[in-house]
């Protein structure tokens, strides 16, 4: 029985081959273009531009990832694959879709390592998860 994987797993093995390789080939580019068609060019985009943000928070080292969007910006969590925006509450949740393009940004940008990094201290990150709770829920209601 030959079961077609799922798309989270043909990104996640993509940027496993771009870690290993340190770069995105053409080969893999075009695979991906052709996987997610409406949303790897923009995904990219927001990598070579650097909207992805990674907050390392010590001496804890938690880490918040953050993508910066058309409209605002949006936390990823990518063990979960989760992002705060409406895309993916609406049309991922939905079942419409299994990635929105911030979750495929943040993971090509940590593959390609092509994000800004700011080390903060544990007692900012209080004040960044309030702030994040905040936005998800006007999201929401």
């Amino acid at each position: 029985m030959n079961k077609e994987k799922s798309e989270i797993e043909i990104l996640n093995e993509a940027c496993k081959e771009i870690s290993l390789k340190n770069k995105l080939t053409d080969e893999l580019k075009i695979k991906l273009q052709k996987k997610f068609p409406k949303t790897f060019n923009e995904a990219l985009q927001l990598v070579y531009t650097k909207r992805v943000k990674k907050y390392v928070f010590k001496p804890s080292n938690r880490v918040l990832w953050i993508v910066l969007g058309r409209k605002d910006e949006y936390q990823v969590i990518p063990e979960a694959n989760f992002c705060s925006c409406n895309d993916f509450y609406f049309r991922v949740i939905g079942g419409k879709k299994k990635l929105c393009y911030h979750l495929i940004a943040q993971k090509l940008a940590e593959a390609l390592k092509i994000y800004e990094e700011k080390e903060l201290t544990n007692s900012e990150y209080e004040k960044m998860i309030d702030k994040w709770r905040g936005k998800i829920k006007k999201a929401v209601c």
